[in-house]
């Protein structure tokens, strides 16, 4: 999770191993993205998803939507 305002630069950084902290956790797939208004608007989202309950929910949901695509193949 972060910010950024080239989505798909970002995504390539991550997998090329350019950023520290993701390097050995590679390769990355995105599947979701929130435009906000703001950066401020950007940060408190990104705060509030990487509380743990909530980034838990979402790797549920990311979990759920890789069966249904597994079941429509």
């Amino acid at each position: 999770m972060g910010m950024t305002e080239d989505v798909s630069k970002r995504i390539d950084e991550h997998n090329a191993g350019y950023v520290k902290s993701t390097m050995f956790h590679r390769p990355f797939e995105l599947f979701f993205v929130q435009i906000t208004d703001n950066r401020l608007s950007a940060h408190d989202l990104e705060k509030h998803l990487k509380v743990r309950w909530n980034k838990e929910s979402l790797i549920g949901l990311y979990a759920g939507m890789a069966k249904l695509v597994d079941a429509q193949s």
